[in-house]
C-alpha cells in the first residue's frame, strides 16, 4: 500500500522527523531556570510519559520547532517531563499534562493555544 512508502529506508520522513525534535531543548532539574533566562522567548512544553495528550502533541511541537526556525524565527522550543523532574515542573509552572508556556526574557506570559499562522 501507499501509506508505507518510504518506511525502513533509515531516511525520509524518520529523519524529518529526529532533526525536528533535536531542535527541542530537553529540560531538567539542573538547566530549566538557565534556559528560560537564556532564551528571549522561549516555548515550553510540560509533558508526561505516560500522557497520552502529550505523546499526540510532542510530533506537532518538534514540526513548530522546525517549521519556525526554517523561517528564521529565533524562538526556542523545549520540553519538560514533569514526571521525572517535578521540582523543575513546579519551578516554572506546569500544573498538569501537557502545559504549553510561553516565556519572554525569563517571565511567563499568557499563550492560547497553537494557533496557525
Amino acid at each position: 500500500g501507499g501509506l508505507d512508502a518510504g518506511a525502513g529506508d533509515g531516511g525520509g520522513a524518520a529523519e524529518a522527523v529526529r532533526r525536528a525534535q533535536s531542535m527541542v531543548l530537553a529540560l531538567d532539574n539542573d538547566n530549566a531556570r538557565r534556559a528560560l533566562e537564556g532564551h528571549a522567548e522561549l516555548l515550553l512544553l510540560g509533558y508526561a510519559p505516560w500522557c497520552e495528550r502529550s505523546a499526540q502533541l510532542m510530533p506537532r511541537f518538534a514540526e513548530a520547532a522546525a517549521a519556525l526556525r526554517a523561517m528564521g524565527s529565533a524562538v526556542a522550543f523545549a520540553k519538560l517531563d514533569g514526571e521525572q523532574y517535578p521540582k523543575a515542573a513546579a519551578a516554572v509552572g506546569v500544573k498538569g499534562f501537557p502545559t504549553v508556556l510561553l516565556f519572554v526574557n525569563g517571565t511567563e506570559h499568557a499563550y492560547h493555544g497553537l494557533h496557525t499562522k
